[in-house]
């Protein structure tokens, strides 16, 4: 208190103003020593930043937990901050999964470079080669698969082994097998075919044991 001695009433004590007008202190008067000023404590929130603003009093901020990498999930947790790698895993077995400021998914490679399988992928089952079938436009050609090129052809093969038949093919009907003609148009032999040695012209003997004639 103030005291002082009014000469109409006498003593006078009016208390003490202690108010220093900042948010921060708490203030109070002790009897014997006069005005205290306790600062403020702000409470402790997890996760959050404080201070004191004289004209405010206690600020709470949420703790800055962003550790500017996009690799990372970050947030707060019992007050400290937490950085966990993201989990970039789409389950796609045709992307393959990386990290680089952010997740990256690249597209599977599933070529083989082989031409005689057609490549795809498939998100669970990954890449899958299926063999290419060669399809058979033409009678008189065998169709393959070479790897290195796909499909090919090859005049197929109309040869029976049979030296008295000529071998052709034909887009209609495929291989035939014409009888081999011997004729060699001579009346002194006697002509047939051998199916091993082919055409055999066999000379006549003309002899009748008839020495007149």
């Amino acid at each position: 208190t103030t005291d002082y001695c009014d000469s109409t009433v006498g003593c006078v004590y009016t208390s003490v103003e202690c108010n220093d007008h900042n948010r921060c202190t708490d203030d109070w008067c002790d009897s014997f020593i006069g005005c205290q000023y306790d600062d403020v404590e702000c409470d402790v929130i997890d996760c959050l930043t404080s201070y004191c603003d004289a004209h405010t009093g206690c600020v709470y901020d949420t703790l800055e937990c962003d550790d500017y990498d996009g690799c990372t999930d970050d947030y707060c947790a019992d007050n400290v901050c937490q950085h966990d790698p993201v989990d970039c895993n789409d389950n796609n077995r045709c992307t393959t999964d990386s990290c680089d400021d952010g997740c990256v998914y690249r597209e599977v490679d599933c070529d083989d470079n082989n031409y005689c399988t057609f490549d795809l992928c498939d998100p669970s089952d990954g890449c899958i080669h299926y063999d290419i079938t060669c399809a058979r436009l033409y009678t008189c050609l065998d169709y393959s698969c070479d790897p290195q090129k796909a499909c090919v052809t090859h005049p197929i093969n109309c040869d029976d082994n049979d030296a008295c038949t000529v071998d052709s093919c034909t887009h209609l009907t495929g291989c035939v097998h014409e009888e081999k003609v011997c004729d060699d148009y001579s009346e002194c032999t006697t002509d047939s075919c051998d199916s091993e040695l082919g055409c055999v012209f066999e000379s006549i003997v003309c002899g009748d044991d008839d020495a007149c004639k």
